[in-house]
């Protein structure tokens, strides 16, 4: 069983309570009786309720309130509540007319309170579309009464709906609107209510250290407050993701800590009444368990009371978990198995639930692909498993798409890359087999599916301003469009890396497509737990500057290319690689001999786009930015950038543009023409934020109201339209690694500005090798040679002139290595003041022979 398939327990009370009550239900009747007219008496019957158990004398002492005055709606009011927490049939009509009497009265905070208690006990039944009607009638009431804390109770239940429909952007969004309204003007109940939200959004979004704070905030609320059917769902909360976050490494120690975290969120539960709770706490203990038989009795319970209760979610849960067992584990039933899957899948169709939806075809290709392994009706189970893993795909996509921000999109769609890779495992498994043209042709696709589609979004909005024709990357390429565009000389190398196994669940593996124009080859990798490994040694080694590296780089190579290598034709020397988790540290370069021209791309379809686009000529060979003037202490200056334009204006002729100091100031480099340049270089410090990594930027002189950071959501509006951009800056190629989405770096904004190509750096790299780096890359371009063949040369002169693996290898070439930026042919000589005084001399020589003359 695999934890990665629940949801956050997400269950904010029907008509939660907003006030401190008092301690038992006399005491209730007694405050009530004093005040007829105030809600805070008639919540308390639910929060006593919460805290004891008590929800069936809660339901009688209400409704001999409502028998003594029939007209008294915030009895019918508190019915409602008592009724939809204990699963009563009469909670909708008792909401509906509660609602309307209110309206007619006009008491406004009472009618956004039965809206929100009903927009709750719609959306616990799948019923979001009512559910965001109410919600929406209630912020109208709420904002024509002028009530800042209301409004803002309103905006963390649409928050909530909006973390329903998988919307997370927008639902943080909201909730940090409305942050300061809760936390000063909002009683510790909306404050609880406000952090459960938060929380399940941000682990929607895989922040998952901050949610649990988020809920272990909310705990330690409602704790003080005594409300433990509220607390369950923290507590919940709590133990699933110290399960999520605990290294697995940390075996028996770990499973038996979540399980006390679980049976404490299932006490709390049951001392609350909240059988919601309750049943989520069974499933949870149904998959961490030891013992088929004890996993399935609490699966059953499970299962048991979400139907009773009518939770749609937690029963659809249940059943997809328990199919699972019965299908995969000993003693299996996968008869009955199938017949609880269907259950569940028709449950999802109810609930309408992206986040359910992918999780539910999830499970069905899961189990029919075992069932296809095992060679029950093999064929027919196989092409289920397929069709349930495109629905699932599809499942997925559309909860990313649902985002509007690029990073919240990448970060939203990461947690779920785990399922591409097991889908292509399941159809290329097992290694020694000869998979078919159409299953390699699809196991290709699909991993193009899931590579950098964030990145190529971008481009395709960035594009759509500039050229409005039809872009290849709306389509998923096929093997054979890629085969059409290769030359005789290239081959494409497709990496995709993970694990075999996770808690004895297949996941995939890793592998290797290996496409030249005349042919494709699949190869096996290890898994990508070890491949990590060994990556990080390498680069700790590399970083020594002894020599040490060379080992790791030799295993390196064995494991990844010596094999795929040595069968690629022999006029292959130009190798693209896609490179994919740990890989995408890898300097490929300090592993292959010195034939091989190497450039890096975040996809296939990437690569497809920049080679079909026609390479723009520009009049300048280049507009180089060196050493800005900058005021932080903590940032040294780089003297030797200075080297890196000279290097520029030797070889790439007179019409280099050189700006330094003050002149480097971020807002001339916004202004610039860059389409009269063919190179953009920046030699300057870079600052890179892993966490959000729009804010990631190059540093720049400031002044006239710029800041003097160039940061990435700057850099995606610039025009670099054909352009090749060098990036002489540290860990401008590096940044958060996105499983699926790739790396989100600084070169990749530069990307997203239109640059076919782009020259940056894995590492931290000294100044003068830098300088060094780029005087040898400058004489290659100068010479007329394509990005890769210029770039595959300077590190051939760096390792002939003894520089050390680190002084080098961290230098990538990204994206269209075909580019060649400088045309020799129309390259102008650099002119210094030695040659300008050489000719003023001949000049005026010339001048006085000529008077001599006429005299």
């Amino acid at each position: 069983m695999n934890l990665r398939f629940l949801l956050p327990a997400l269950l904010v009370a029907a008509g939660a309570v907003y006030a401190q009550a008092p301690s038992t239900f006399d005491d209730c009747d007694r405050y009530v009786l004093r005040h007829p007219d105030e809600g805070g008496g008639y919540r308390c019957y639910v929060s006593i309720a919460g805290r004891t158990n008590g929800w069936d004398e809660a339901a009688r002492r209400v409704e001999a309130l409502v028998a003594v005055d029939p007209d008294n709606h915030l009895a019918w009011l508190t019915l409602a509540s008592v009724q939809a927490r204990r699963g009563g049939g009469r909670a909708e009509s008792l909401y509906l007319e509660s609602i309307a009497a209110f309206r007619g009265r006009r008491e406004t905070d009472h009618e956004v309170a039965a809206r929100l208690g009903y927009a709750t006990f719609l959306s616990f039944r799948g019923r979001l579309a009512e559910s965001g009607e109410q919600l929406q009638e209630a912020m109208n009431a709420a904002v024509r009464a002028g009530d800042s804390i209301l409004a803002a109770t309103v905006s963390v239940h649409l928050a909530r709906s909006e973390y329903y429909q998988a919307r997370y952007e927008a639902a943080e969004q909201r909730l940090m609107k409305v942050r300061d309204t809760v936390f000063q003007e909002g009683d510790r109940y909306q404050q609880a209510m406000w952090l459960e939200v938060a929380g399940s959004v941000r682990w929607g979004m895989g922040r998952f250290p901050e949610a649990l704070e988020d809920f272990k905030a909310q705990a330690d609320l409602l704790a003080v407050l005594d409300d433990p059917f509220e607390e369950a769902v923290a507590r919940s909360n709590i133990a699933l993701l110290d399960a999520r976050l605990t290294p697995p490494v940390e075996g028996k120690a770990a499973a038996a800590r979540t399980i006390g975290l679980v049976e404490i969120a299932r006490d709390t539960a049951i001392r609350g009444g909240n059988r919601a709770i309750e049943a989520k706490s069974e499933l949870y203990l149904g998959q961490i368990v030891s013992g088929i038989e004890a996993r399935r009795n609490h699966l059953e319970r499970g299962l048991e009371i979400s139907e009773a209760i009518g939770d749609l979610e937690n029963a659809s849960l249940a059943s997809r978990l328990l199919a699972e067992s019965l299908v995969i584990d000993s003693p299996m039933d996968p008869d009955r198995g199938l017949a609880v899957l269907d259950k569940a899948a028709a449950l999802a169709a109810r609930l309408n639930s992206p986040q359910t939806t992918a999780r539910t075809r999830m499970i069905q290709s899961t189990l029919y692909w075992e069932l296809q392994q095992r060679g029950v009706e093999s064929r027919t189970n196989r092409e289920k498993a397929i069709r349930f893993s495109l629905a699932a795909l599809d499942a997925i996509e559309a909860i990313r798409d649902n985002q509007s921000d690029g990073t919240v999109r990448a970060r939203t769609f990461s947690p779920w890359a785990f399922f591409y890779n097991q889908f292509i495992g399941n159809l290329l498994w097992p290694p020694e087999a000869i998979p078919s043209p159409d299953d390699l042709d699809l196991a290709f696709r699909i991993s193009e599916r899931m590579r950098a589609r964030v990145f190529l979004d971008e481009l395709d909005a960035a594009d759509a301003g500039r050229e409005p024709d039809d872009l290849p990357w709306r389509q998923v390429p096929e093997l054979e469009q890629v085969q059409a565009r290769l030359r005789e000389d290239e081959a494409v190398l497709s990496f995709l890396t993970g694990d075999l196994e996770n808690k004895g669940t297949f996941i995939g593996g890793s592998w290797l497509t290996v496409i030249t124009k005349d042919g494709v080859d699949l190869y096996s990798l290890p898994p990508a737990t070890d491949l990590s490994a060994l990556v990080n040694l390498t680069l700790v080694a590399i970083r020594n500057r002894d020599g040490s590296e060379r080992a790791g780089l030799d295993r390196l190579y064995r494991e990844l290319l010596e094999q795929p290598l040595r069968s690629l034709p022999e006029e292959v020397t130009h190798l693209v690689i896609v490179p994919d988790g740990p890989l995408h540290r890898l300097p490929f370069g300090a592993l292959v001999d010195d034939r091989y021209r190497i450039c890096q791309v975040p996809s296939a379809a990437a690569w497809l786009q920049w080679v079909d686009k026609a390479q723009a000529q520009a009049p300048r060979p280049s507009l180089v930015y060196i050493d800005p003037e900058i005021e932080q202490r903590d940032l040294g200056r780089l003297p030797y950038a200075a080297l890196e334009a000279r290097a520029a204006r030797e070889h790439l002729g007179s019409g280099v543009q050189v700006r330094s100091g003050a002149a480097a100031a971020e807002g001339r480099f916004k202004g610039a023409e860059f389409g009269d340049y063919a190179v953009i270089h920046l030699a300057a410090h870079a600052v890179v934020d892993d966490r959000h990594p729009d804010l990631s930027g190059i540093v720049l002189a400031a002044g006239d109201g710029e800041d003097g950071l160039l940061q990435v959501r700057e850099i995606v509006n610039l025009d670099l339209t054909g352009r090749t951009v060098i990036l002489s800056a540290c860990r401008s190629a590096s940044g958060a690694t996105l499983e699926g989405e790739g790396v989100l770096s600084l070169a990749r904004g530069f990307f997203v500005a239109g640059a076919q190509a782009v020259v940056a750096n894995l590492w931290p790299v000294r100044d003068d090798e830098a300088a060094a780096f780029t005087e040898d890359l400058y004489r290659h371009l100068g010479g007329g040679e394509d990005m890769a063949t210029a770039l595959a040369a300077a590190r051939r002169d760096r390792l002939a002139a003894g520089g050390s693996t680190e002084a080098w290898a961290g230098t990538v070439l990204f994206g269209n290595g075909r580019l060649k930026p400088i045309d020799p042919g129309t390259r102008q000589a650099p002119w210094s003041w030695l040659h300008l005084v050489f000719v003023a001399g001949i000049l005026s020589v010339l001048a006085g022979f000529k008077g001599a003359t006429l005299q």
